[in-house]
């Protein structure tokens, strides 16, 4: 069944969700040889993601997935984007988590090192200090205690070992930079997705809405980032009980400037997680601070902590401005280094 729908594939047809589980099962399985497995991504990536495909694979790798356990009843969120979009921008989904995290918002981030941009969510949140590789059930305490959890990809996909030769070697954005965000592996309430592509964003909503979350948003911002724009237009669709609608958002609707994409660039990992905590503690204003504001504030909007966006802005400019944001930064690395030091990490890798 397998080589079949690996034939298939080959020959440029289009899967549907069962039969892409299938193929996705095999891909986690390490039943097909590198050289089949760059064939499939390639043509993949070259004809585009069905809707469908990206539903089965999904469901695949969530079934793979090692389970992270929040307490009962907890309404997190998780936020990321796709990557992929060559722009090289400030760590923002990252920082915008963060951010999240010190209003209140319990977060579970579900992230990587890079493949095809020069910092990932894991390098920067790396040089922040904080400890990626934690074990699997201090992890879990972490976010008991503080209500920030970061899931280190690897460590909760350790299927994907198989496949992770050939996306490094490939060097470019494969349907793994899609899946990514649609595999965290636990149930959270509320999902913020980032897409390369406007193409994607009717895809990853189509599938957000099968996947149960109480609230989700897929977003991407002119002019071609995996987040909302401070650069222009972002389009967005709202996924609310399975429905979903198209929203617009323009920063000049919350009082920002429009500024060149040029001006939210980042730099390597280390230099992100320096200029992050120079916008916090209030040193750095301007393009970098409202990126990371605005899509921190729609975060905050979405997981329903304020009832419209102006007032999640004025809401994460104030813990900015306050100095509370750093302090409950600084506490949560505080906690986090502890258990690092108590020896706890990446026993379950």
């Amino acid at each position: 069944m397998t080589e079949e729908i690996l034939l298939r594939v080959l020959h440029g047809e289009v899967l549907g969700a069962s039969e892409a589980y299938t193929l996705m099962h095999g891909l986690m399985s390490g039943e097909f040889t590198q050289a089949q497995m760059g064939a499939i991504l390639g043509i993949l990536r070259v004809r585009g993601e069905r809707k469908e495909e990206l539903l089965g694979f999904a469901r695949a790798m969530r079934d793979f997935a090692t389970p992270f356990l929040i307490p009962a009843g907890c309404l997190a969120a998780d936020n990321c984007g796709t990557g992929g979009d060559g722009r090289g921008t400030l760590n923002i989904s990252t920082g915008a988590a963060l951010l999240a995290f010190a209003l209140g918002v319990p977060v579970v981030k579900h992230g990587n090192r890079s493949v095809s941009s020069r910092s990932g969510s894991a390098d920067f949140l790396e040089h922040l200090g904080f400890p990626i590789d934690l074990a699997k059930d201090a992890m879990e305490r972490l976010f008991a205690e503080t209500g920030f959890a970061f899931l280190y990809a690897p460590l909760y996909h350790p299927a994907m070992r198989a496949i992770q030769g050939v996306r490094r070697e490939l060097k470019v954005r494969t349907v793994f930079n899609i899946l990514g965000p649609l595999t965290t592996p636990c149930s959270v309430a509320y999902k913020m997705v980032g897409v390369y592509d406007p193409k994607l964003l009717e895809p990853v909503a189509y599938v957000l809405s099968l996947f149960g979350v109480r609230r989700g948003l897929v977003v991407w911002g002119e002019p071609g980032v995996d987040e909302v724009s401070v650069s222009g237009k972002t389009c967005c669709l709202l996924v609310e009980e399975g429905r979903i609608s198209p929203l617009t958002f323009h920063p000049h609707e919350v009082g920002f400037p429009e500024y060149p994409v040029e001006e939210i660039q980042g730099g390597d990992p280390a230099e992100n997680a320096r200029l992050f905590l120079d916008i916090l503690s209030g040193e750095v204003r301007g393009a970098h601070r409202d990126a990371l504001v605005v899509n921190a504030a729609f975060l905050v909007w979405l997981s329903e902590r304020a009832r419209t966006l102006t007032e999640a802005v004025q809401k994460v400019e104030k813990a900015i401005d306050s100095g509370r944001a750093l302090e409950r930064v600084e506490e949560l690395l505080g906690v986090a280094r502890r258990m690092r030091e108590g020896g706890e990490h990446g026993r379950h890798s």
